[in-house]
């Protein structure tokens, strides 16, 4: 499923960097392959994996996991507001191999589970950052 125009704009429009834009559009291009990973995503930026850790902690205080996750988690969180899929179907849409997973990652980030932020952000209201 791929991700709707706009989908991720809000914690990516401060970006002031080429570099961090980049890195960003490279993980949505990928946001379905469960397996784009860290040295996937270090050979799409053509950077060692050293530099993408110190330029992401740099500019976002991320690591590249972390980043990675983060998108996924935002585009999944849009999905969660905007559309009936089922939590299964958006977890693997943005790129988690197991639901479990993909749980425990929104969980950790959001401070709920995506049932629990879908029930409370599908009314329309719009959550706080």
């Amino acid at each position: 499923m791929p991700v709707r125009p706009g989908g991720l704009t809000p914690y990516f429009s401060s970006m002031k960097t080429h570099f961090v834009e980049r890195a960003y559009q490279i993980v949505v291009r990928h946001m379905e392959d469960e397996s784009f990973d860290v040295a996937d995503f270090c050979h799409h930026m053509a950077v060692s994996r050293t530099q993408l850790h110190r330029k992401l902690k740099e500019e976002k205080n991320l690591s590249a996991t972390r980043f990675i996750n983060h998108v996924r988690i935002e585009e999944a969180k849009d999905q969660l507001r905007n559309t009936s899929l089922s939590i299964s179907e958006i977890g693997y849409a943005c790129g988690f191999r197991h639901i479990s997973t993909f749980n425990r990652v929104f969980r950790e980030s959001v401070g709920m589970t995506p049932s629990d932020y879908r029930d409370k952000y599908t009314n329309g209201s719009e959550p706080q950052r």
